[in-house]
């Protein structure tokens, strides 16, 4: 629909102009000025799409008006209608740009002829500009696709064209971190986008890097940067509206303030933040001091003893120590819990420091535990034990072969439909622990690794055989032709059919 300002200062002239609008159903909204002034006002605050303006009114002509309003909308497109005896004026508008003028009395036919040209016109200026921001939007969530994968900024500032500067990138406050738990991204359409827009107070950039993540870049707010506080909460909203609008959870990492324009850095320290989702389900919204204030709201259950035990398998001691510095904290702030129940936690955590270890003294330890006066007595010990624990060459588990199982799988099936749940089963492990010992063990989170599987196996069959682009989707995994060809030109730069034209002179990022 277009918007149409038209000004004159005889109401009756008005009631005429918008009679002939709604007779020929002209798909307009309208709003009408009774002099010069009151419409160059409403120029200076809105876009307008057709101005129609008497010539011959108070405060402000319909001369001078054309001539400012011009100025402020180039692309405004301008009726002027006057007498007989205005001609002089006619030329004068001509001059100033205006191409369409109307006669007093208004000739209805010659009135409907201009107005649906003009429609047409504004019409075909919209659908040109909404290509345009098209094009330069798909070359922008490309060009900060690359630099959040790392890409030299002297590689992407060849790539950037109408963005050479790059300088949008200075306006980011924090980058969030969105992930599901289902290939969200790929089964919705991109309605949520303009939604988001309307809840959240704050402008942002959007970059969708698979299926389950996607990227918000937060820009400033005048006169600086967000505070902390403000991006965590806008976290939250978002968070809110997916699980009100689609019935979906999500988790959230939150960055910190963006420094140096390292979007790459901000990114691996989301990806770390992001694993905390896999001890804490329950909590959605991750950010840098996160962990300190879930301190605060920390719960002795069989929860614990589980994330405990996934530190031991990974050998992650820092957050083994993390995790048992938790319960002994707590332990400290529960006045009311007996010593026993105390001791009875603590020696749990010894059993599970000691599963399938069995050449060690268990029983020992645990009546050490037992025989200790206060809980810095019984920290010491299992202090002590962790560090023994980290100086050893003791794995408790063998993962290498889990992993080693689950990549043949994917080298084998990468052309059906994988679930996560899927290759966890494979192994008899659950899903968030799989995730975790593949990317420790390859460097490639599990996702990434598919894909780029696939996209490796895509370029080979674009260089080795004459396969049609839609048969290579369905080899390589995708049901989809249009998001296989997105997603090998997001990981490649450069379309399929494309790449086969330049006989696959490209770098390899598998």
């Amino acid at each position: 629909m277009c918007l149409i300002l038209i000004t004159d200062d005889e109401n009756i002239e008005l009631d005429c102009i918008i009679y002939l609008i709604k007779k020929y159903n002209f798909d307009l909204e309208i709003i009408t000025a009774s002099d010069g002034r009151e419409a160059l006002n409403y120029i200076e605050n809105k876009k307008i799409d057709i101005l129609l303006t008497d010539i011959k009114m108070p405060f402000l002509d319909g001369l001078e008006l054309s001539k400012k309003a011009v100025l402020l909308q180039p692309d405004l497109k301008i009726i002027i209608f006057s007498g007989f005896n205005e001609f002089e004026y006619a030329k004068e508008a001509i001059l100033i740009g205006v191409k369409d003028y109307l006669l007093k009395p208004v000739n209805p036919a010659e009135f409907q002829e201009i107005m649906q040209k003009v429609i047409n016109e504004v019409g075909l200026l919209k659908r040109k500009e909404e290509r345009k921001q098209l094009s330069n939007q798909f070359i922008k969530e490309h060009l900060l696709l690359n630099l959040i994968n790392g890409v030299p900024v002297n590689i992407i500032k060849k790539q950037a064209k109408g963005f050479t500067s790059l300088e949008f990138i200075q306006n980011y406050s924090n980058m969030l971190l969105l992930e599901f738990n289902k290939n969200f991204f790929f089964e919705t359409d991109t309605t949520y986008l303009k939604e988001l827009s309307r809840v959240l107070p704050y402008s942002y950039d959007y970059v969708n890097l698979n299926p389950m993540q996607s990227i918000f870049l937060v820009y400033k707010k005048e006169p600086g940067p967000l505070n902390d506080s403000e991006v965590i909460k806008t976290a939250g909203e978002i968070y809110e509206y997916f699980s009100l609008t689609y019935n979906v959870t999500c988790h959230i990492a939150v960055s910190k303030k963006i420094e140096n324009n390292d979007l790459a850095s901000e990114y691996n320290n989301l990806e770390h933040l992001m694993e905390n989702k896999f001890f804490l389900p329950d909590c959605h919204v991750f950010y840098e001091n996160f962990n300190e204030d879930y301190n605060e709201k920390i719960q002795l259950d069989s929860n614990l003893f589980e994330i405990i035990t996934n530190d031991i398998i990974l050998r992650d001691f820092s957050r083994l120590r993390f995790h048992i510095n938790l319960i002994i904290q707590k332990l400290k702030s529960s006045r009311g819990l007996s010593l026993i129940y105390a001791k009875y936690i603590l020696s749990n955590i010894l059993k599970t420091l000691y599963q399938d270890i069995d050449y060690l003294d268990l029983n020992g330890q645990i009546e050490k535990i037992y025989l200790t006066n206060n809980l810095d007595e019984a920290d010491t010990i299992l202090t002590d034990l962790v560090n023994k624990f980290e100086s050893s060459d003791i794995k408790v588990y063998k993962y290498e072969n889990k992993v080693a199982t689950v990549k043949q799988y994917i080298y084998d099936h990468y052309d059906q439909d994988l679930s996560l749940n899927e290759l966890a089963s494979l192994v008899y492990i659950n899903p968030d622990y799989l995730c975790r010992i593949f990317k420790k063990e390859t460097g490639y989170g599990l996702i990434k690794f598919i894909k780029n599987y696939r996209m490796s196996e895509a370029k080979r069959l674009l260089e080795k055989t004459h396969m049609k682009i839609n048969d290579i989707s369905k080899k390589v995994g995708y049901r989809n032709v249009s998001y296989f060809c997105q997603s090998f030109r997001e990981f490649y730069s450069i379309s399929p059919e494309k790449y086969r034209q330049k006989d696959g002179d490209i770098n390899e990022n598998f």
